[in-house]
């Protein structure tokens, strides 16, 4: 009886045995199979990263050589790797909102058409709010001249104006007939949440007025399931140069691999 009890210990412990190795098994499995589809998808998105990289790059060719209307543009196409590509660019936007202007930063926004110069702006007024620490300042400067097909530039002026962090909106009332730069830095701390509205009638009564040559691109990559997207906002003309320093332009096809 002893000896039968023995045996049938042995064999409770050999089941016990497999299904603990079939247990690990399987575990590992799928934590392989886990891994695999990891890496796959990790150079699925980094393919569909390229594309919407690509996108990118599209709009700033678009924007530097180009004669393209920017307004409301879109274009797509698709690799011969099989990653899709889609770039939407605009050269307007209803009103500019910032996450941050940085201390001794500036911005630069231009109400006037450098196709045509002699279109005035329309800008009534406009409207500046931003959140910053105790001691933010806001230096804003206006240059303004007259429309003109060939212009007088005895007619520019330039004002300046100097605004500490307050939670009333600051408001600068303009002439809708002339054309005007406007340049907001920040002084002795970061400006935060800036907003920036322009309105065609004074103190920020009438219709918004859309601000230009703002340059605004979306780069959107697909492959297979994974889609990734870019976005850069800036203003259109000389503060672009530095980005056009870190991107490739081509007339030819240039397509990024992963190396096997």
């Amino acid at each position: 009886m002893f000896i039968k009890n023995k045996k049938g210990n042995t064999l409770v412990i050999s089941i016990l045995l497999m299904t603990v190795m079939l247990a690990i098994t399987v575990g590992l499995s799928n934590a392989f199979v886990t891994e695999l589809r990891l890496s796959s998808n990790l150079d699925d998105a980094l393919l569909a990263y390229y594309g919407a990289e690509s996108g990118i790059e599209y709009g700033l060719y678009d924007a530097r050589k180009t004669d393209l209307t920017l307004a409301g543009s879109v274009d797509t196409d698709t690799f011969s790797n099989g990653v899709e590509w889609v770039r939407t660019t605009d050269d307007q936007v209803d009103a500019l909102a910032l996450t941050e202007i940085s201390h001794d930063e500036s911005i630069q926004l231009d109400f006037f058409d450098p196709d045509d110069p002699a279109v005035a702006s329309g800008v009534g007024s406009l409207v500046v709010d931003w959140d910053g620490a105790s001691g933010s300042w806001a230096l804003v400067k206006l240059t303004s001249w007259v429309p003109a097909t060939t212009i007088d530039w005895s007619t520019k002026t330039d004002e300046e104006f100097l605004q500490a962090n307050s939670a009333a909106s600051f408001i600068i009332n303009t002439d809708s007939t002339r054309a005007y730069k406007f340049k907001i830095k920040a002084l002795h701390q970061n400006l935060n949440n800036v907003n920036i509205i322009a309105y065609d009638g004074l103190d920020a009564t009438g219709n918004p007025v859309e601000i230009p040559n703002f340059l605004d691109i979306t780069g959107e990559g697909v492959y297979r399931d994974s889609h990734q997207a870019i976005s850069v906002s800036m203003p259109r003309g000389i503060p672009l140069a530095s980005l056009y320093n870190y991107v490739i332009f081509t007339e030819e096809s240039l397509i990024k691999e992963l190396s096997n």
